[in-house]
């Protein structure tokens, strides 16, 4: 997961302090104030908005299901939808919450929907918008700067991706394919990775290594790629002779 770091603006203090947060709360809309989001989990949340279908809609909305919710979660681009797949399949993400809150602040009129709130294994959440590089205006730098700077005053970590490539998302979408629980890691092979940890091979060797069970060699390779039990560069084709090392675990 490549996140860039937007540079928090100098706000007002107040401003910060009088932020506030709309959220959908086991269905109900409740409100927060700026300071606790470091407080909120995903669990309980829902969308607080989805985008309105009309004719002529250039962008594609939809749900996409993660494995590591077990939940349907809504996105409003395809490349949206790329950037759920990259947190769905970070080990370090354990909750997912998408369109989670409304973020007003009490110096400016109207507010903002941060894409996605993550829940992570150090127990500390991190916000993200998601755009591409090229689209982001000099409107988004600002709004993505006070939302940066409200994240570090409620101890949140902030982030924006923006630079996903087309073949990474490629391979997303063809691994993704591999996340369901009936992938699931064999014992032998947790126990291989974990006795080649940081060895470095070839695809195909990794494939005659995992051998044929009753799950197919291959689809236990491609979830391991998956969940970066085997790491790859997926900015590039993944092909039989593709390098990958092992993380030393299973999933």
């Amino acid at each position: 997961m490549r996140l860039t770091r937007a540079i928090p603006t100098v706000l007002d203090p107040s401003a910060v302090e009088q932020a506030t947060l709309l959220v959908k709360w086991d269905g109900a809309n409740r409100q927060f104030d700026g300071l606790s989001m470091g407080e909120l989990r995903t669990a309980p949340l829902s969308e607080v908005r989805e985008s309105e279908s009309y004719p002529d809609k250039q962008s594609y909305a939809g749900r996409y299901w993660a494995a590591t919710t077990g939940r349907h979660h809504w996105f409003e681009s395809l490349y949206e939808m790329r950037a759920l797949m990259s947190f769905d399949r970070d080990p370090s993400v354990v909750g997912i919450a998408t369109q989670p809150m409304k973020v007003t602040w009490a110096d400016t009129k109207g507010g903002r929907f941060p894409d996605v709130l993550l829940d992570r294994t150090d127990e500390r959440s991190l916000l993200v918008d998601v755009k591409p590089r090229e689209r982001i205006r000099e409107r988004h730098e600002r709004a993505f700067a006070r939302t940066a700077a409200l994240c570090a005053a409620a101890e949140v970590d902030y982030g924006i991706v923006c630079d996903l490539s087309e073949q990474e998302a490629t391979n997303l979408r063809f691994l993704a394919g591999y996340r369901y629980p009936r992938w699931s890691c064999p014992a032998d092979v947790r126990g291989l990775l974990a006795a080649r940890a940081g060895e470095l091979l070839p695809l195909g060797e990794w494939i005659e290594l995992i051998g044929e069970t009753d799950i197919p060699a291959r689809g236990v390779l491609y979830a391991a790629l998956w969940h970066g039990s085997l790491e790859v560069d997926l900015d590039a084709p993944i092909e039989r002779n593709t390098l990958a090392a092992s993380a030393g675990r299973g999933w």
